[in-house]
């Protein structure tokens, strides 16, 4: 390989790789907080952990690395079109086909990468993923049992467990209802229950401690059967759904089975179209490499900036060409082939025309540049070499302000400007690249159910804020890292130092405007986003093809009282405040045994009395004795039921659709309803540690931003990176996990990463040089 190849492939490599970090920290992101949730719990080992790590990956790497080779061929092009390297090759005879050689031998090795997770990564991990799933079945099942809540994941089958114990294997207060006929439910409840390993995996074992099961018929009225046991071991089949790591439709086919499958069936568009997905995917790369050049030499004076933005443009245009042709391929309006290929076309004509007239993208700047010339801070002037002063002391005249301090400064606004260009890139790049991958996410369920792109447009909408949210403190960081970086590279530090300044005093601007950042994400997470995110759901689940989740949980069948009671029932009418074929369960506090179980067709909410008035049902009563007592009921009241009409409607609503008051309140309520609220907990802190991180993450930047030297915005966007996937795994996965499984106080679950996060940005502030 010839020199000038190894030193260009080598510039590409560096950009690629920092490319395909930020891609692969977007697109993981997810899977690695359900990762670090697994790995709180005790039935997950290192080795399952590592499995289920790489078996999705393959599937991220297939839309990571095509993006990952643009953007190092240009940006790494741009940054050698702007230092004139590229005109100096040209002057020495170097041509464009030349240039040309090794941009698309990396493209090659980008194809080819790509190529290995589509045709063989993919379907192995989706095959491996599947396999996991069943094995860690019946351990997860366990686990993330939350106590105090209706589970309704097991087929037919309710159950509520009072609390866990020995981190999830063991628990307290055991309540089973069998719906296999809904209106007859057969109850069972133990005062304990040890979950047992399945050799086969296919069934949830519980040996159950001091119980009883309770069989009604509801026809006829005196017939009821009673069995207590002392141990007992039930079978619950497992729920169709165990581990929260979703697999791709035909993800576990080959690329033969695929080919196979599509020649017949109704189904054969989308399989041809996956099949052609898995080709097109490689085939882009060597496309982006043909582009590349042409493209770059849009940067001779803008360099990286330039590069890193026609990067995002170009994936945009790319892969919204590609959602429309597959859509297109699938719904039967092209065939499957030339829709999926539609944007590997049109990439195809637009290089080969702007490779035609390369010489004119050489010699005119385009307007992108210019305009990136305007935004980007102007940098300081030389003054010219004055005489050298006289030794007499400068002294101010009185009305100068030379002697005051002056609030912002020019230098505060040379620096603040700097980190603002690069803050409003990097947030514009990482939320556009975000929602982008959240679209080819959801391409499949889109083009199932012909879901209209005004649809998809206000998803898109509604989801902006949240992505906000979320990017703003890392745009910030990196901005601060690009822009420190840069001023150290240009010795402009030095020069700072040399007049007097201190870095504490350059850094003081920074932290502001990381708590002025602060300030802004906290009012947008008790205002706009807590509606934004219900309409986003709302919208999410008719793509996806959910049922509407409702607000007023009117439907709740199964519901926990003020005291040891649960309530059961087919239907509530809230304007009549009526309650059809109710059951109310009495539960004895210590032993979780039935007390008393009363029924009636109708219940009605008596306002005056404060209690439910049953009418057609009968009221039984169990003693210690094992005595059951029955009395029929035509029209009587229970003062002691005063769980009134408003229970039964309470709000159902994610913490992120509340603000700080509205969360407050709706964890008060639950909490007096006996319900776990340790999550919530965990996430009411987090609407005060999050919005804060901007400020806590800049003060830790600022020095790894000093140290960056003569590495430059490279390594200050590398830096940057790994500074805020760290934070997002220890913070929202280690912490957070922890603090929702109980194993840590919520406080300190929600404000764990922020603590490590201040000590270390402190020792490092106090070892800098300044």
């Amino acid at each position: 390989m010839k020199l000038l190849d190894r030193y260009i492939l080598r510039e590409i490599l560096g950009y690629a790789l920092l490319g395909l970090g930020v891609f692969l920290f977007i697109l993981m992101t997810p899977e690695v907080l359900r990762l670090s949730e697994l790995l709180a719990q005790e039935t997950v080992t290192w080795s399952q952990m590592g499995r289920l790590f790489l078996s999705v990956l393959p599937e991220k790497l297939a839309w990571a690395i095509p993006l990952s080779v643009l953007t190092g061929l240009l940006m790494g092009m741009s940054r050698l079109a702007a230092d004139s390297e590229v005109i100096a090759l040209h002057a020495v005879g170097v041509g464009q086909s030349r240039l040309l050689r090794p941009l698309l031998l990396f493209a090659v090795l980008g194809a080819a990468l790509t190529a290995l997770t589509t045709v063989w990564g993919g379907p192995g991990g989706a095959r491996a993923l599947r396999a996991l799933q069943a094995e860690l079945a019946t351990g997860q099942v366990s686990y993330e049992l939350e106590p105090r809540v209706f589970d309704e994941r097991f087929p037919k089958r309710i159950l509520y467990v009072q609390d866990t114990e020995q981190g999830g294997s063991r628990w307290r207060g055991v309540f089973l209802a069998d719906v296999s006929e809904p209106m007859n439910p057969t109850l069972t409840v133990a005062e304990s229950a040890f979950v047992l390993p399945d050799p086969a995996g296919r069934s949830l074992l519980l040996q159950l401690s001091n119980g009883s099961t309770h069989i009604y018929l509801g026809r006829e009225t005196e017939r009821y059967s009673v069995s207590t046991f002392a141990e007992s071991i039930l079978a619950m089949p497992l729920p169709t759904s165990t581990a929260n790591l979703e697999v791709r439709r035909n993800a576990e086919l080959g690329l033969r089975e695929l080919w196979a499958a599509s020649q017949q069936g109704p189904g054969w568009r989308t399989l041809r179209a996956d099949f052609h997905r898995r080709l097109a995917l490689p085939a882009s790369c060597l496309l982006f490499g043909l582009v590349a050049l042409p493209m770059g030499m849009l940067a001779q004076r803008s360099g990286r900036a330039v590069g890193f933005v026609l990067a995002v443009a170009t994936a945009l245009a790319y892969y919204f060409i590609f959602l429309l042709g597959d859509r297109l391929g699938r719904q039967g309006d092209l065939w499957p082939g030339p829709g999926v290929w539609l944007a590997n076309g049109a990439l195809l004509v637009a290089g080969l025309f702007a490779l035609s007239p390369a010489s004119r993208w050489l010699a005119a700047p385009a307007r992108l540049t210019a305009l990136l010339d305007r935004l980007r801070p102007p940098q300081p002037a030389i003054p010219p070499a004055r005489p050298a002063p006289s030794a007499r002391p400068f002294t101010p005249a009185p009305g100068d302000g030379a002697g005051r301090r002056r609030m912002p400064r020019t230098l505060d606004v040379y620096v603040v400007r700097g980190v603002l260009f690069y803050f409003f890139l990097q947030l514009s790049a990482l939320v556009l690249i975000f929602a982008l991958f959240t679209i080819l996410e959801m391409a499949d369920d889109i083009a199932a159910r012909n879901i209209p792109w005004s649809v998809v447009g206000r998803f898109l909408w509604y989801l902006l804020p949240q992505l906000i949210y979320w990017m703003a403190p890392l745009a910030l960081l990196l901005g601060v890292l690009v822009e420190l970086a840069l001023l150290s590279k240009r010795n402009e530090l030095v020069a700072i130092m040399g007049a007097g300044i201190s870095l504490y005093r350059i850094a003081v601007p920074i932290v502001v405007l990381g708590v002025g950042l602060s300030g802004l994400l906290f009012w947008l997470d008790q205002t706009y986003l807590p509606y934004a995110n219900q309409r986003r759901e709302a919208i999410g689940n008719q793509i996806k093809g959910r049922p509407p989740q409702t607000v007023l949980q009117a439907e709740r069948r199964w519901v926990f009282g003020d005291q040891p009671r649960i309530y059961h029932f087919a239907y509530f009418d809230p304007s009549e405040k009526l309650l059809a074929r109710l059951t109310v369960v009495d539960l004895d506090p210590q032993t979780f045994g039935v007390r008393r179980r009363l029924y009636g067709r109708r219940a009605a909410w008596d306002p005056q009395a404060g209690t439910w008035v049953f009418s057609s049902g009968w009221d039984r009563s169990f003693g210690l004795d094992n005595s059951v007592s029955f009395r029929p009921l035509a029209n009587a009241s229970f003062p002691e039921l005063t769980e009134g009409p408003t229970h039964f409607q309470r709000e159902i609503r994610e913490s992120a659709q509340m603000n700080v008051r509205e969360l407050s309140g709706y964890i008060g309520e639950l909490r007096q309803s006996g319900l776990n609220v340790t999550r919530l907990l965990v996430q009411w802190h987090k609407k005060f540690s999050f919005p804060l991180m901007a400020a806590i993450i800049v003060f830790l930047g600022f020095p790894f931003g000093q140290r960056m030297g003569k590495r430059g915005a490279l390594g200050g966007l590398a830096a940057g990176i790994a500074l805020g996937f760290t934070y997002w795994v220890l913070g929202t996965g280690v912490f957070e996990a922890l603090g929702n499984l109980g194993l840590l106080p919520p406080i300190l679950a929600a404000w764990g990463a922020n603590l490590v996060f201040v000590f270390a940005g402190l020792y490092l502030m106090l070892q800098i040089d300044t």
